[in-house]
């Protein structure tokens, strides 16, 4: 009977040190996922700022490189106000730059048609 008491306080003992090892490894993963959050929510308050300019260029907004020299310590914790006030207008903005890419492609085509025949 004492060595089945023993036993088992052996087992729980090792129990409690696995159970331990989880935690501290739990609690690992949740620091670096809410340092994780942060540095998202600190990227995003940036681009939304980017985007809320209506003067920013579509290359800035997209490469995230801003032409604006705002420090950072300017930022405000509120949420910013959007330049764009429905998804269908930057669906359209979008459309439009795919149409004028499409046109550029398909001029650079024909340039380089003309060129080859230049050289024969």
């Amino acid at each position: 009977m004492k060595q089945t008491i023993e036993s088992t306080k052996a087992r729980m003992n090792r129990e409690t040190e696995v159970l331990k090892a989880q935690i501290s490894s739990l609690e690992k993963q949740i620091t670096t996922e809410e340092d994780k959050s942060r540095e998202l929510e600190h990227k995003s308050k940036m681009f939304c700022r980017k985007a809320s300019n209506p003067a920013a260029d579509t290359e800035s907004l997209v490469s995230g490189v801003s032409n604006n020299h705002e420090s950072e310590g300017e930022e405000s914790d509120d949420s910013c106000d959007l330049y764009f006030n429905d998804p269908q207008q930057l669906l359209n903005i979008f459309a439009e730059l795919e149409e004028q890419n499409l046109s550029l492609i398909q001029n650079s085509q024909e340039t380089e048609e003309a060129l080859d025949e230049m050289k024969q």
